[in-house]
Parts: structure tokens; sequence; C-alpha cells
């Protein structure tokens, strides 16, 4: 009957798609990654210089593509449905608690970073339709600019963002926000536009009072600055809230689940990293000179002119992503505040409770943001605290559990599978457009081509296979005779003392490397409080 069953395994169909344990993790992703940081990477190159820059980002790219990985063998090994799951599985509860607080407090600096973001694009609008001229370095022309910057984001924060929160259906949100990816690739395609046209002509349209930034190809770094920069990069590769509930959808054996989500997470990593790469090397050869200070914007889209047509198009597309995504980075707090308190949201009282923990948090962030001047300000802090735990130590200390992981992971449990090259590209596919937001796919029809493609086989050896029926254990291929204990002692012996090496091997690779990472991050946050004391944005 149990072999039965096991046969039966790798052709079960998912079932029902729980679409919101899915739908709100993969959003996240998209949002934070698409949506937020690819506007500031630009700035960071110029602050880092072009070499250092792609070395930096290169580096944080090879780094996320181990930690998918370590993340999707962890997920074969414990199969965990989620990454709190995970790390109680690692650890234990309170670890997880801990993970899971900093997870909330990076999406409050995300959260504020959205509304930096709509307001700043409104107010260009604002003097697109009203024909303002560009304030310059006018002093007086300023203080009225951030006037009106402040009246925007008042009205934004506080009327316009919560009523956003009312809305609870991520599987809606989910469709909508398919088309986010587009206008994002449309933006990052105005933007090489602009930049190749400002290198070749040597002025940027609709602005008068450019200049050519010099040196031409910025390669001089900001000492302190390569300890923020660094330390935001690894945020532009979240992914790993991602993974587990990916996993957990797939049907197949682990080894099936973790192969496909392997490949799909290496390449929507290698399109992101494109993606970045080619804003950032754009955008630092157009702005962020030392002789361009009214273009030194950490948001590559403000420092186009406002009576640029295109680019004002470009930001009200944009305004629509950041609108579409913000409600979704709200369900993820809500959603994780709620499981503290022990809001369950079935009765009306809870849903009322639900929405009300929302209202305080876009309040909490609203509040915040009115007195935050850029996103970096923000964002690097919080990066050096929470992001820190998230991006770099979480996967780190994930790797250093997984011997044990596997070692406790049952193998016989599962029906071996032969999974079919030409379905698996398909679905590695699939999978990575959905993680990146460029369609929106539907996890029951990935299932169904991945279990009409297993071929049932069993690896078990005859003696073995009689042993699994019978319930018994399968002692014919034991090297040593039954009475031989002194020949099983050594080998006991022997496998202690190896697995002692291991661990020991192990331990002086992990506790170094997370004692740089820790030490790394208090700098990066140093510096980040100090940017924020004398004003440097």
């Amino acid at each position: 009957m149990k072999l039965k069953q096991q046969q039966r395994k790798c052709k079960l169909d998912a079932g029902p798609a729980d679409k919101r344990k899915i739908g709100g993790s993969t959003m996240m992703f998209v949002n934070n990654c698409v949506g937020d940081v690819i506007l500031t990477i630009a700035c960071r190159f110029g602050q880092l210089g072009l070499p250092l820059g792609a070395l930096l980002l290169t580096i944080t790219f090879l780094y996320e593509v181990w930690a998918f990985r370590v993340i999707g063998k962890a997920c074969a090994y414990s199969q965990a449905g989620d990454l709190l799951d995970l790390i109680k599985k690692c650890y234990n509860k309170n670890l997880a608690m801990f993970v899971d607080i900093c997870a909330v407090l990076m999406l409050f600096a995300v959260q504020i970073c959205y509304t930096l973001v709509i307001s700043s694009y409104v107010h260009q609008a604002y003097d697109f339709f009203t024909k303002t001229p560009s304030c310059d370095l006018d002093p007086e022309c300023l203080k009225q600019f951030k006037k009106t910057e402040s009246l925007i984001r008042l009205i934004i924060g506080f009327a316009v963002l919560p009523f956003e929160d009312f809305i609870t259906s991520v599987s809606v949100l989910n469709f909508i926000s398919s088309f986010a990816v587009v206008f994002v690739l449309i933006t990052l395609v105005c933007i090489v536009f602009r930049g190749v046209q400002t290198l070749v002509n040597g002025e940027l349209p609709f602005n008068d009072v450019f200049v050519p930034r010099k040196p031409v190809v910025p390669y001089q770094p900001g000492i302190f600055d390569i300890f923020t920069d660094f330390t935001g990069m690894f945020a532009m590769f979240s992914l790993q809230p991602v993974i587990p509930p990916l996993y957990e959808e797939l049907v197949g054996n682990s080894e099936v689940k973790k192969y496909i989500l392997g490949q799909a997470s290496d390449i929507a990593s290698i399109i992101l990293y494109i993606m970045y790469m080619i804003t950032a090397v754009v955008g630092c050869l157009v702005f962020y000179g030392d002789n361009q200070p009214e273009f030194h914007e950490d948001n590559i889209l403000v420092n186009f002119s406002s009576s640029d047509l295109l680019m004002s198009i470009v930001r009200i597309m944009y305004i629509l992503v950041v609108l579409i995504g913000y409600p979704v980075v709200v369900y993820q707090i809500r959603a994780s505040m709620a499981s503290w308190f022990g809001i369950d949201r079935q009765t009306k009282c809870s849903k009322i409770s639900f929405v009300s923990l929302g209202l305080i948090a876009t309040l909490i962030c609203s509040g915040i943001a009115l007195v935050t001047p850029s996103i970096l300000v923000i964002f690097d802090p919080f990066c050096a605290i929470f992001g820190a735990v998230l991006f770099q130590i979480m996967p780190l200390m994930v790797w250093y559990k997984l011997p044990k992981l596997e070692k406790r992971h049952q193998y016989y449990n599962e029906q071996d599978c032969e999974l079919d090259k030409k379905v698996a590209r398909k679905s590695i596919l699939q999978i990575a457009s959905a993680m990146i937001g460029v369609r929106h796919q539907s996890i029951q029809k990935v299932n169904r081509d991945l279990s009409a493609s297993f071929v049932s086989r069993t690896s078990l050896s005859r003696p073995s296979l009689i042993a699994a029926l019978a319930g018994l254990e399968d002692t014919t291929s034991s090297v040593f005779l039954v009475g031989d204990e002194r020949s099983r002692e050594y080998i006991e012996y022997s496998e202690e003392q190896t697995e002692e090496k291991f661990w020991k091997r192990r331990k002086m690779i992990f506790y170094p490397l997370l004692s740089a990472i820790i030490a790394f991050n208090s700098v990066s946050l140093f510096v980040s409080i100090m940017h924020i004391i004398h004003g440097e944005d």
C-alpha cells in the first residue's frame, strides 16, 4: 500500500491553487526589485565609479545566485513552505520571528520610498502641466520647490495611499501587477534612448543648464560610499521570500523541484543583473559628475527635465507601477503583523483589525516620508540593519545548517521521477518569467505539464524492493558481517572523525564570514547615519 502511494506521488495534481501564498511573495519581489531600487543604481555607480560599481554589482549578483540555490536546496531537504518555516527548521522559532521583524521593517523602508517616488513624479507632472520652469539652484525657487514637494507628499501620504489599504484581494493585484514590469522595461528603453542621445549630442533635451559630465567616465570612488552602496545592492536581488512558496506549489519530487527553481532563479537573476547594469552604466555616464551639482538626484528620472514630454509619460507610468505595487507591500506588512497578534482574518472584527494595521503602517511611513529628503537617505540605513539580515546573513546561516537538513531528509519517502527535458525547459522559463513579473503564470498549468511528463521508475534493487514491500531494512548491502563488531566500531569511529573535521572546516568559513558581514554593515550603518546628520543625500 505504501509503495503504491509512493508511485502515485509524482502523478498527483497540485489541487486548487492558493494564489495568495505565491502571489504576494512574488509580486513583493517584482516591485521591490524593478519598481524601486532600479531608480537608484545609476546614482550608486556615480558615487562608486564605473569600474568599482560594476565589480560590486557582479559580486552581489554571484552571491545572491548562490544564496538562491542554497535556499532551494534547503527547501528540498526540509519541505519548508515559507521562509519563516525554513528558519524554524534550521534553528528555532525565536530566530524566525527575528527574521520576520527584519522583513517587515525592510518593507517599511520600501513603503517610505514608494511615497517619495510617487510624490516626486506627481510634482514633476504638476510642473509639466503648469509650465513651471526648472528651479536650477536659485535659493528662492528651491524654497518654493521644497514647499510644494512637502504639500504633495502630505496629500499623497495621508489622502491617497490610505485608500489602497482597503484593497485586500492580492489575487486581483497579482494579475494587474503583471503589467508593471512592462512599464519598467519601457522606462529602461527611454532612459537608454535619452542617455545615448545626450552622449552623442552633448546636451540633455529640454534642459538649458545641462553640461556634459567631467570626467566622462566616473572612475574615482567615494571611500565611504563603498560601504553604503555595496550594502544597498543586495536589496536589488530580493528573491529569498519567493523560493519556498514556489517550491511548495510545484509538483514532483524534491530533486525535480530543486532543479526547476534553481534554473528559474538563475534566469531571473541574470535578467535583473542586465537591466541594472544597463541603467547604471548609461545613467552614470550622463549624470552625477562633480561639475553637475543640479543633476545628483538619487532617483534618476528626477534628473530629466519636467518639460520633457517623453520622460513625463515615463514618470506617469512609474506612478502606476508604484500604485500597483504599494498594496502588495502593505499586504505583506500587515499579514506578518496579523500573525504576531493572532488575527485570523475570518471574522468581521479581525478583518477590520487587518485593514487597521495597514492604515497604521501607511500613516507612519507617510509621516517619515515628510521629513526624508531622498530615497537613499532612508533606504541605506535600513539595508545596513534589516537588509543585511535578510539578504546576506540569513542565506549564510541556512548554508551552515544545510548538511544537517540533508542528513534528516528521508529520500525513501519519495518516488524517483524522470522529467522530460523539453517540459523542464518550458517550466523553468515559465517560473522565471513569473519571478520577474513578465507574465502572469498559473501554477496549475505548470504543474499539469510537469505531472504529464513524469515517468515513474524505481531505483531500488530487487532485494531492497522486497525489503521495502515487507517493511524491512535492506541488510544485503552491508559490507561487514553482523558479528564483526570491531569493524563496525572502526567504521563508526572513522565516520565520527570525518564528520568532526567536516564541521570544523565549515565553522572556519562560517564564523569569519559572518563576522566580516556584521562588521562591514556596522560601518555602513555608521556612514548612513553620518550622511543623515550632515544632510548629504
